[in-house]
């Protein structure tokens, strides 16, 4: 613990120098990634209802739908919010797929949004824990 709180420091006035164009494109990269996700909600709902059109202001309103919603899922206590996220859809965005769809949309939407995820978590955890393996044999064995 006391070496990760030495690198944490270390890494906290290394950051503390940073100007205010790496922070500002840090911001931006996050934004637009967390962008990105949310709008995979969206698009399901445009793709499953054409007529619906790309009004802003319907698209913002989904939007704070998935904002409340990620919420309540950060406080689920199942792992990757299982379960409640397919509920959540369903009860958020009822009105806003054909009839009879929210379990299918659901899936969809987890398919793209977090299962390659956990998916890629799969491969690189064995490589990780390798590294973390070897570093922890060769600390302990001089």
């Amino acid at each position: 613990m006391a070496k990760t709180g030495d690198e944490l420091i270390a890494a906290s006035i290394e950051l503390k120098g940073k100007p205010f164009r790496y922070w500002a494109k840090a911001f931006l990269a996050t934004a637009l990634t967390w962008t990105a996700r949310f709008m995979v909600l969206n698009f399901l709902i445009l793709a499953l209802n054409p007529e619906l059109g790309f009004h802003i202001m319907q698209q913002l309103l989904f939007f704070a739908k998935q904002l409340v919603m990620w919420v309540i899922l950060l406080i689920s206590p199942t792992p990757g919010a299982s379960g409640i996220a397919e509920l959540s859809v369903s009860a958020f965005f009822r009105h806003d797929f054909p009839e009879h769809t929210h379990a299918a949309v659901a899936v969809i939407w987890r398919a793209i949004s977090y299962y390659p995820y956990l998916a890629i978590g799969l491969m690189v955890l064995p490589v990780w824990l390798r590294k973390i393996e070897r570093r922890i044999f060769k600390s302990t064995s001089i």
